[in-house]
């Protein structure tokens, strides 16, 4: 017995479910008996997934390291053990588990091809003939791929069948190229197969053959490794057997049944005799060692070979299928689309690809198209401690508005290749925009008196703490803010305060309508109050009636006489008050007038009145002054009077 030995790193499920620490089986030293030849002994070291089990002993199947995939004592297809355990048959019906591409040979006849004309591996042109191919020992009729991207690292997992009734062994190789041959692409990147047909691509350095030999009577496979130089295979690296294999191989050695053979048998529906039905699991850590840089498959075919001389000659082949097979890991990013200034912006990467990648991923802003270092403005390193998954880089706050352009790169590290976003990558731009800024109004008073004076204020809404720029206050005569222009003065922002407008005085009565513009800056939009927000009434000036009563005093007089005629000469009024009952003081009015011929005069009094100041009773005393015929007269004071009361308006 081989003692196994016990590893505690984490493994991940083929459903993607990461466990800790890894059961290791103990292996034992196997023997296969072939019908009616001998018993060739096989040593088998392999550790089973943790989630992966089987209760036989001796195992019946063995999973590399961190894998479910089942690779069987005799290969089949079914699942044979428990938990995640994974083959190529679906778990619940006759067909491949999905995932798992299969690719078929062209059935013999007219259209049948194979390598000819003694081609062997390390032709970089193998020549291919085409046309009633017979069958042979070579003859291949199937193979499939399959590739666990869920698990630590990953796997990837290949078969091949043969004919049925083989009569001795073969090899099998299975080539992996960078390049894949399409004949209607420009460039083809075919190789020159020959006049018949071109199938295989051209080879690139870095290309990788995966040698299954089955010697000692074809049953126990060593799986090998080489790779091209660019004109040459390399020399072989054998991956599979010792105590820590990269890989684990198996043929049938029992025939399986029609009904476990999911669809892969010759003919279609049919079982698979033993020994011509081969599978084999390969860590990536094969395929891509700690430090390899990124290098992507695109192809894959399977060939054979007629003996375990790898300078044998080439046989039957099973042309190239398109594959993704990628150490590479990927960074899909996606940063703010757009942000106001003075909002922080952000990108994301989403790490993809990576065989349980660590390491970091350093974010860099650019303020200019083309990324260059000197117009980088700032910088996020994150580590990358969750394996494949989103990362987001610490928020940055642009102080100009424009367009920064992002850029993403994760590190790498032991078991995974670098990977950057590049400068002008789709959703790798953020525009930083001005501020959406707005601006309210306060009148100082909403109505005034014709005559009075009003004045505004602003207030600046949204802009940024140090906005600049101008204020311009109008005053309009319509609700539209397009007729009668004032001007009542533009002033200077200061860290986003705005002083007031100019005092404007208001001769017409009517109702006005205040607007202030806001000029913008390099940080804030431009801005208008609505003209409608701030109407100015400005109304009629109020008006009393205070009555000032006034009477202006006037006599009159006729001058009768019994003898000597009409008297003639003129007469002497005197006005006494108020409240002068005998007439002693001194007269407030004194007229002289000339009678007329009737003997008649009366007073045109124009500059004394009575009002409320003076009111009260008053008298009049008229003298005759006599004349050639008549002895002067006097009236008595008192004989007529008038009284006036004068009363103020408002009482």
């Amino acid at each position: 017995m081989i003692k196994s030995v016990r590893r505690g790193d984490a493994s991940v499920g083929a459903e993607g479910r990461r466990t800790r620490g890894r059961r290791n089986l103990s292996v034992a030293l196997l023997t296969t008996t072939l019908a009616g030849a001998f018993t060739v002994p096989m040593t088998v070291v392999a550790h089973a997934a943790p989630d992966c089990t089987t209760s036989t002993n001796p195992p019946i199947f063995r999973t590399l390291s961190g894998s479910n995939f089942e690779i069987d004592t005799s290969a089949n297809l079914r699942v044979n053990g428990t938990g995640d355990c994974i083959d190529w048959r679906s778990s619940s019906t006759n067909t491949l588990r999905s995932g798992v591409l299969k690719k078929a040979d062209r059935p013999s006849g007219s259209n049948d091809n194979s390598f000819t004309m003694g081609s062997s591996e390390n032709d970089p042109d193998p020549k291919i003939t085409t046309g009633s191919i017979p069958p042979n020992k070579s003859d291949l009729t199937n193979f499939g791929v399959y590739t666990e991207t869920n698990t630590t690292p990953k796997f990837l997992e290949l078969f091949w069948t043969r004919l049925n009734s083989p009569s001795g062994t073969t090899n099998m190789d299975f080539e992996l190229n960078q390049k894949f041959c399409d004949p209607t692409a420009s460039p083809t990147n075919c190789a020159n197969n020959g006049d018949k047909e071109t199938a295989t691509p051209v080879r690139t350095a870095g290309d990788k053959l995966i040698t299954y030999d089955l010697s000692r009577g074809g049953t126990v496979p060593t799986i090998s490794i080489r790779t091209w130089s660019g004109s040459a295979w390399g020399s072989p690296t054998v991956i599979s057997g010792g105590n820590s294999p990269q890989a684990l191989g198996s043929v049938n050695s029992a025939a399986i049944p029609a009904g476990e053979a999911a669809g892969v048998g010759t003919p279609a529906g049919a079982g698979l005799d033993p020994f011509t039905f081969g599978e084999a699991s390969i860590s990536f850590d094969a395929l891509f060692p700690p430090g390899s840089s990124c290098t992507s498959f695109g192809s894959v075919y399977a060939k054979s070979r007629s003996s375990d001389s790898f300078t044998a000659e080439l046989k039957d082949f099973i042309d190239p299928e398109k594959v993704q097979i990628s150490n590479c890991t990927s960074l899909t990013t996606n940063a703010t689309a757009t942000a106001p200034i003075e909002d922080s912006i952000t990108d994301s990467a989403t790490l993809a690809g990576g065989n349980n990648p660590t390491g970091t991923i350093t974010f860099r802003a650019f303020d200019a198209a083309g990324c260059a270092a000197g117009d980088q403005v700032f910088t996020s390193t994150v580590p990358v401690d969750n394996g494949n998954g989103t990362y987001t880089s610490e928020p940055f706050t642009p102080t100009a508005v424009g367009t920064y352009y992002w850029t993403a790169q994760y590190s790498g590290d032991a078991n995974n290749s670098p990977s950057a976003s590049a400068c002008g990558d789709d959703n790798e731009s953020s525009e930083i925009k001005k501020a959406n800024a707005s601006i309210s109004t306060l009148l100082s008073d909403s109505s005034i008196t014709i005559g009075g004076s009003a004045s505004d204020t602003a207030t600046l809404n949204n802009a940024t703490a140090d906005a600049g720029g101008t204020v311009t206050y109008s005053v309009y005569s319509n609700i539209a803010c397009t007729e009668g222009q004032r001007d009542a003065g533009t002033v200077n922002v200061t860290d986003g305060t705005v002083p007031p407008s100019n005092s404007l005085d208001f001769p017409e009565t009517g109702t006005f309508y205040w607007q202030a513009h806001y000029s913008g800056d390099a940080k804030n939009e431009e801005a208008l109050s609505p003209c409608e927000s701030e109407p100015l009434t400005v109304g009629k000036a109020g008006a009393d009636v205070d009555t000032a009563q006034e009477w202006t005093p006037q006599d009159s007089v006729t001058v009768n006489a019994t003898a000597g005629g009409t008297p003639t000469g003129d007469v002497t009024f005197k006005l006494f008050g108020p409240n002068d009952a005998d007439c002693s003081t001194t007269p407030k009015y004194t007229e002289t007038v000339t009678l007329d011929a009737d003997g008649k005069a009366k007073t045109s009094n124009d500059t004394f009145v009575v009002n409320k100041a003076n009111a009260g009773q008053y008298r009049w005393k008229v003298m005759y002054n006599g004349d050639d015929n008549h002895d002067t007269a006097l009236s008595q004071c008192g004989v007529e009077n008038s009284t006036l009361t004068v009363t103020d308006s408002n009482a």
